[in-house]
């Protein structure tokens, strides 16, 4: 018999969990911008969270689960160290990076020559010292693994009137303002880390006070020092700022046009940088969601969970094919207690249930929030050549997920194709339980030609998918079955296809072919393999002891295969120890070996049944033929 042994087996660090997942596998979707060419990094998928769950450990725990990796983090002056130093303590501690989002005390943003003014770039300055590269925050911390705040957004939002300070009591939207603030705060952040990324605060889209290409244009102009705000050139504000914050909230009432919106709007941002000469400037997506219910929307603006989780997916891949854009933030990850639209667009509801979104997000992102990544292994354990011919795979599905349990209870497709001359071509699909992290599938029927197949565990209760490499195998047309002591093959008298033709030895054909009464199939009887039909192919018919005889000298026939319950026409194939490749194939009825009568090496000997006694006229050699 041919074995096939192609161990696929899991690394030492299997257990692992693979953090980028499907994540790395995202499909590139067409866009109006350059697309990417490298898989997205780790920290591309971000979300943000409400105040009031900053401080909880069981959401940092949970925000890991979903695979985030960057946490859009808005603090202000009045929250304290303290408050801030333990919420970067908790991230750190679940492998979470940072983006932070200065704002000032207040709800508008100071007036250049304030007191507030200067506390607030004081307060600036200080947050680098504390949590940059450099910061002391992490040589008080050496048990964490440091995550430096590289990227900073200054404000939040600023082309929304109720963000910017009043000018004689009057609510506007500053560019110009909001530009030297800018400017001012970059110049404090590279001051203590010339290496810090600086952004614009993240432009809404959504908002009806200006519009982020309107306001991008404006803030670009220069401006002669007016009312104490000061005054600056174009190449100082371009020279400010590494990249464009922008939140694209497109609230249409299809899913096409909202689809479409987020599209045109990143495009308009893009001219607008083009036109100030800063194409392919980064852009960074701090905030993009959907709410599922808010008194502050037309009804037609609310999305479903589904259309949500829908909408998460499709533009998170489709961001995820923009060159240009590093990352991109959920809004929200978990609803408060409000009403408004900006308090439901969560992955979670308030209660803390799943929403279809924080599925999708984890699923792209790498987590396991919604299930445990897998990783499936095959391994061919046995061929059989003949028609049909048999594959037997057997294999490992592990969780790789740290903590998470054995996989149990699900069951793998084993799919198969066939080399057709010029491409492989799917045939079927066998269908196997996993105990235990183990499956088997024993002795699938094959054609003869050249086979791949592929185990594919599809996601299933808690378990992920996952998928084995490929694994070739060979499928002949046979065996002829060479006697160790004469050399000469089992054939089947004159090549009759009579019942009771004998089964003799004969010289082996110089030119063997499936029609020469030489070349036999074996067919397992079991899915054990522990016995097997010896068919003949010229004829289809078996290897029979003759009338069940249990006797020493019973002669070998051919006979019509009788099925399962003909236990005369069934052998069971022993290795012979110490002499390999040789085997005994012993009559399942009477527990005799299959022998050449007289140790003879003459042509047309007879064979017959006899008490296994191991000699050279009771051992066999398969010999697989095309």
């Amino acid at each position: 018999m041919s074995h096939y042994i192609k161990p696929e087996r899991a690394p030492p660090v299997a257990r692992a969990r693979l953090l980028l997942g499907a994540l790395l596998a995202l499909v590139v979707a067409l866009g109006v911008g350059a697309p990417r060419a490298q898989a997205v990094p780790a920290e591309f998928f971000g979300t943000v969270s409400a105040a009031e769950r900053w401080y909880e450990e069981a959401e940092w725990a949970r925000i890991q689960s979903l695979g985030v990796k960057l946490f859009r983090f808005q603090y202000a002056q009045a929250a304290g160290w303290e408050r801030v130093d333990e919420v970067v303590r908790r991230a750190a501690l679940h492998g979470i990076t940072m983006e932070p989002v200065i704002l000032p005390s207040a709800t508008r943003y100071p007036r250049k020559g304030t007191a507030e003014y200067t506390t607030f770039m004081t307060y600036v300055r200080e947050s680098v010292q504390r949590y940059g590269p450099s910061g002391s925050f992490w040589f008080a911390h050496p048990e964490l693994t440091a995550r430096p705040w590289k990227i900073w957004e200054v404000l939040n939002e600023p082309n929304r009137k109720e963000n910017n300070p009043l000018i004689e009591g009057v609510e506007s939207v500053q560019p110009h303002h909001y530009a030297q603030l800018l400017i001012d705060a970059s110049a404090t952040i590279r001051a203590v880390d010339s290496s810090a990324t600086v952004i614009v605060a993240g432009l809404d889209f959504s908002s009806r006070d200006m519009s982020p290409s309107e306001f991008l244009r404006r803030m670009y102009e220069p401006v002669t020092e007016s009312g104490g705000w000061g005054s600056h050139t174009t190449e100082q504000v371009k020279a400010a700022f590494d990249g464009v914050g922008l939140h694209p909230y497109a609230f249409r009432t299809t899913f096409e046009a909202r689809e479409g919106q987020v599209k045109t709007d990143i495009e308009e941002a893009r001219a607008t940088l083009r036109e100030n000469g800063d194409a392919g400037l980064p852009l960074y997506i701090t905030e993009m969601g959907w709410a599922v219910a808010g008194t502050n929307l037309e009804s037609r603006q609310i999305v479903t969970p589904a259309e949500q989780a829908r909408l998460l997916r499709t533009m998170f891949e489709w961001f995820a094919g923009q060159s240009d854009v590093k990352y991109v933030v959920w809004y929200l990850y978990r609803d408060t207690s409000g009403a408004e639209w900006q308090a439901r667009s969560g992955l979670f509801d308030a209660s803390g249930n799943t929403r279809e979104a924080a599925c999708s997000f984890s699923n792209l992102a790498g987590g396991y929030a919604c299930g445990y990544e897998t990783a499936t292994y095959a391994t061919i354990t046995q061929t059989l050549n003949g028609q049909p011919g048999y594959v037997s795979i057997g294999g490992e599905v592990l969780d790789t997920t740290p903590g998470g349990p054995a996989v149990e209870g699900v069951y793998v497709n084993i799919n198969f194709e066939r080399w057709n001359g010029s491409g492989w071509e799917y045939v079927d699909t066998a269908h196997a339980n996993v105990v235990g992290g183990h499956y088997q599938y024993n002795f699938w029927a094959k054609g003869v030609g050249r086979w791949r197949t592929r185990t594919v565990l599809e996601r299933q209760g808690s378990f992920k998918e996952s998928q084995s490499g490929y694994h070739e195998f060979q499928i002949k047309s046979g065996y002829r079955l060479v006697s160790r002591n004469s050399n000469r093959c089992l054939s089947l008298s004159e090549n009759r296809a009579t019942n009771g033709t004998p089964i003799i030895q004969w010289d082996c054909s110089p030119s063997p072919n499936p029609g020469d009464g030489q070349v036999i199939t074996l067919v397992p009887i079991e899915s054990e393999g522990q016995y097997f039909n010896v068919k003949i192919n010229s004829t289809g018919k078996c290897v029979d002891v003759t009338g069940v005889s249990y006797e020493n000298g019973a002669r070998l026939q051919e006979y019509e295969c009788l099925g399962a319950g003909q236990t005369n026409q069934q052998w069971h194939v022993v290795a012979i120890s110490g002499q390999p490749p040789y085997e005994a194939l012993i009559a399942r009825h009477s527990g005799k070996c299959m022998d050449v009568t007289g140790l003879s090496t003459r042509n047309g000997t007879q064979l017959q049944q006899w008490e296994c006694w191991w000699g050279g006229n009771q051992q066999w050699y398969w010999q697989a033929i095309e």
